[in-house]
């Protein structure tokens, strides 16, 4: 939904997703088609985001907090990889939950998705990983509380070369 929103509002620009399975390559598809808008749909996880191509913007909609440790390691490597110099990584997802009423909220998500998982982009794995990557302290640009937890936006430049 998030590249068909994309591709409506920037019709000029080359639009690809890449997703791990197979049936939900299928779902975006046929929606892109009913929306009449052109994505290429390519099977892969974050990881393999750098196979795909290099790009001026990478984005990733609520996916590493779903993600084990490894893999969110490998996603953002491989984004940033995949990201030409002075282009930008954007990453939505749920990232440290600092007040108590949104870490409880959060549990849900945790019910849901395993804490193993869940529980390093509550204490801020995302904010330390991309300040690794970028090398400078990086906070989100946006965050909105929803009743499952903060959802933070960020959005970082790659450095030119």
């Amino acid at each position: 939904s998030l590249a068909i929103l994309l591709k409506a509002r920037h019709p000029d620009v080359e639009i690809f997703g890449l997703d791990p399975d197979p049936a939900s390559l299928s779902i975006a598809k046929a929606k892109a088609d009913a929306a009449g808008v052109n994505i290429e749909w390519r099977q892969g996880f974050a990881s393999d985001a750098a196979n795909a191509g290099v790009f001026d913007k990478l984005v990733s909609s609520l996916v590493f907090h779903q993600v084990p440790l490894s893999g969110k390691r490998a996603g953002i490597e491989a984004m940033y990889a995949a990201t030409k110099a002075g282009g930008t990584v954007c990453i939505a997802d749920y990232a440290r939950q600092s007040r108590p009423l949104m870490r409880t909220a959060f549990r849900f998500i945790q019910l849901i998705d395993g804490k193993a998982d869940t529980q390093p982009n509550a204490d801020g794995f995302l904010e330390t990983e991309l300040s690794k990557h970028s090398g400078k302290p990086v906070m989100p640009v946006f965050a909105i509380d929803t009743p499952t937890g903060t959802i933070s936006i960020f959005r970082e430049a790659k450095a030119a070369s």
